[in-house]
């Protein structure tokens, strides 16, 4: 897809990499028998399934979830600081800053 979305395709190739440690007797019987796998694998499923949700948010809500809260604090920097580059300030908080590493 254009957007960055996922597809059905693109959907289910996620999941079943999120899954690819399951033998195809793991599907019969319904888990995992070694349970740090289990925990592993539903950690994965669980980030693929927030991935989507947030492919299919409207714009607005997209950008309050994950890019208003870092901005608003390093704004918050930025006027404590005040520094005579402001924008490049900035840039560097976001990225040393950065939630999602």
């Amino acid at each position: 897809m254009e957007d960055g979305g996922y597809d059905g395709a693109g959907a289910h190739a996620l999941v079943e990499g999120a899954l690819g440690g399951m033998t195809q007797d793991d599907h019969h019987m319904g888990g995992y028998n070694n349970p740090e796998q289990a925990a592993s694998a539903e950690k994965a499923a669980l980030a693929v399934a927030n991935k989507l949700n947030m492919q299919a948010l409207p714009i607005r809500q997209y950008l309050e979830h994950s890019v208003v809260p870092i901005l608003l604090q390093g704004m918050q920097a930025l006027v404590k600081e005040r520094p005579n580059n402001p924008i490049e300030f900035l840039a560097g908080y976001l990225l040393k800053n950065n939630p999602q590493k």
